[in-house]
């Protein structure tokens, strides 16, 4: 009941798609179906005001995508289209942004034939693999099993064993 009421009284947008995706990778999202649906029915209807709130947040928007692709809303990889640079290719200055670049690679396995989405595997893999020689070693092995086991392709509870064991 706590974890319902913090749910109801989390208004801030990326508050509430984490929520979703730390309930969702506990594996106890099932204890919230109506609340998670309400809240991503929601999200997809005002996406517009995540991605045009005049800073492109990666994490945001990777996120609200991974999220309302689960949830099988329609939700077009052209969101993407505002990381990219003059040539058409991700901005390398997304590199920085880990949390965005696991969302954005286990994005891309909800794939429905789109190139953006393989242009965006291709990029994640290859700087979350880049990036893990300067990672702590906790860290780096939590990228190397996103890497091996992508959220979507791995049993939900051994996933939930891997998230616990990066975050406690």
């Amino acid at each position: 009941e706590e974890v319902r009421r913090v749910f109801h009284e989390t208004k801030d947008q990326l508050d509430t798609m984490l929520m979703i995706d730390f309930l969702q990778r506990l594996g106890i999202d099932y204890h919230f179906n109506e609340e998670i649906k309400s809240k991503i029915d929601y999200l997809c209807n005002n996406y517009f005001s995540i991605i045009d709130d005049g800073v492109h947040n990666f994490v945001k928007v990777t996120l609200l995508f991974r999220l309302s692709r689960q949830a099988r809303h329609p939700i077009s990889s052209d969101i993407f289209s505002i990381f990219l640079d003059g040539k058409g290719n991700f901005s390398t200055s997304l590199r920085k942004e880990t949390d965005g670049m696991i969302n954005l690679y286990e994005a891309s396995y909800l794939n429905t034939g789109e190139e953006m989405l393989y242009r965006a595997n291709t990029f994640a893999s290859e700087h979350l693999k880049s990036s893990m020689a300067c990672l702590e070693p906790n860290d780096a092995r939590f990228i190397q099993q996103t890497l091996d086991y992508p959220y979507h392709m791995s049993l939900q509870r051994y996933k939930a064993r891997q998230y616990l064991d990066h975050h406690h």
